[in-house]
């Protein structure tokens, strides 16, 4: 028994420090554990006794408030990592697969506000998908992308007062085309057109008919392309 109270002692303590973001290699030798670069593109690995450190760990803040429940794996994250705001509160949540963000991730603003994010496993650090909820439970954005990466699926905007802002669509997937509205705070259309990615040129073009409204409904400019 006097060995595991030992063992906690001494895991306390180790958590509780100042980590050190500028260790040296030689000085990091000397220190229980810290960030360090190194390798090509000087990725940052977590170290602890010199090695990269591979299982659970806590962060704390300077008034030993928890911070951060995070795992290693090789010196990077991997598996659940937790952050917290200096209030106890969760600030963010979510899964690493050996330094990358993969899959369902969640970040919280405040009481009420939070964003939801999709992380893809194929492209690190991609966000497939997402939608974010402000302060007054109003959803304001709201997006897809192809698994692909490339191009967006859906892409969804809302006013303050929850009434729909932009709808864009891709309607005609390997052709890259995409139906757009936008919205007056009114619900009323204010502007409706189609856009067509050109690959050769690398920018979009107008087709089909383009049409702008004012806030009463009127046709104002109406295009064909």
């Amino acid at each position: 028994m006097r060995l595991f109270l030992t063992f906690i002692a001494v895991a306390f303590s180790l958590q509780a420090q100042t980590l050190d973001n500028s260790l040296g290699t030689e000085e990091r030798q000397n220190k229980k554990f810290g960030w360090n670069a190194e390798g090509p593109g000087s990725l940052e690995f977590f170290f602890v006794g010199g090695s990269r450190y591979s299982g659970s760990f806590n962060f704390f803040y300077e008034n030993k408030r928890l911070e951060t429940e995070a795992n290693f794996k090789n010196g990077s994250y991997h598996g659940i990592v937790t952050t917290f705001n200096n209030d106890g509160s969760t600030k963010s949540k979510g899964r690493y697969r050996k330094g990358h963000k993969v899959g369902k991730w969640m970040y919280y603003y405040d009481n009420v506000s939070f964003e939801e994010k999709y992380y893809s496993r194929r492209e690190p650090g991609q966000v497939r998908k997402s939608v974010f909820v402000n302060s007054n439970s109003i959803e304001t954005e709201r997006f897809r992308t192809l698994r692909n990466m490339r191009f967006t699926k859906y892409h969804f905007e809302y006013h303050a007062n929850g009434n729909l802002k932009l709808r864009k669509v891709l309607v005609k997937r390997f052709k890259v085309i995409y139906e757009i509205e936008e919205f007056y705070e009114n619900t009323k259309v204010a502007k409706h057109y189609f856009l067509k990615y050109d690959k050769d040129n690398e920018e979009w073009d107008f087709i089909k008919e383009y049409k702008e409204y004012n806030k009463n409904g009127k046709l104002m400019i109406h295009e064909y392309h």
